[in-house]
């Protein structure tokens, strides 16, 4: 969603506002909340698309590693320079 910057003083707001006629009122009221409403939807929706971009992270494909740890970890340390990725 892009920003657009409009630099109006409370003022001029109120005073363009004050000349629109009850349509344009109404259209212009629902703009606002409706940009309002998408504002809060893409805030919430922010820590929903963090957790997904995530839950993917780590799977191996195998079901239980944790029995296998010993065994994996021996496979990935070094006696003599300690732990590395495998490339």
């Amino acid at each position: 969603m892009s920003t657009i910057q409009i630099d109006l003083s409370v003022q001029q707001l109120l005073d363009a506002v004050e000349q629109l006629n009850t349509t344009e009122f109404e259209t212009f009221l629902t703009q606002v909340l409706t940009l309002q409403n998408q504002r809060k939807q893409v805030k919430s929706d922010q820590p929903n698309a963090f957790l997904q971009s995530i839950t993917a992270l780590g799977h191996s494909g195998e079901k239980d590693v944790s029995i296998r740890a010993e065994e994996i970890l021996k496979d990935e340390i070094d006696p003599i320079r300690g732990w590395s990725p495998k490339r």
